[in-house]
């Protein structure tokens, strides 16, 4: 009697479980970086919007393996309102699995209002 094929293993959802592994972990390395915390379920729960809240900014992770990654302006929009309504500054972070090489592997990306405020502080303190 022959043996069945080795089934996929997007229908054992191990690519799943793999795919939210790297997720948790870019949450848990963004919260390190900022100081903040990971939300519980990833912000779905009521009251813990965001992936990420630090004492600045409420973040939302976004991570590819693939060559791009797309940011409606609906996933924008649904950020900064939920940063809004805690009175902290939108911040979405984006992770390139195996990027090529000289293409960092994170990238944030922010209103830019406040990197220009940035750079003020930043061309401020650089003064001689």
């Amino acid at each position: 009697m022959s043996e069945l094929p080795k089934m996929p293993a997007y229908f054992s959802g191990r690519e799943e479980k793999k795919k939210r592994a790297k997720s948790i972990s870019q949450e848990n390395r963004i919260a390190k970086n900022t100081g903040g915390r990971r939300q519980k379920a990833s912000g779905a729960l009521p009251g813990s919007k965001g992936d990420v809240r630090a004492v600045e900014l409420l973040a939302e992770c976004k991570r590819t393996d693939k060559k791009s990654i797309s940011i409606t302006i609906e996933y924008l929009a649904k950020i900064t309102q939920e940063a809004g309504f805690y009175n902290k500054i939108p911040c979405v972070a984006i992770e390139i699995d195996n990027p090529p090489k000289f293409v960092n592997r994170d990238w944030v990306l922010l209103p830019a209002g406040f990197v220009e405020e940035l750079l003020e502080v930043y061309r401020g303190r650089s003064q001689p």
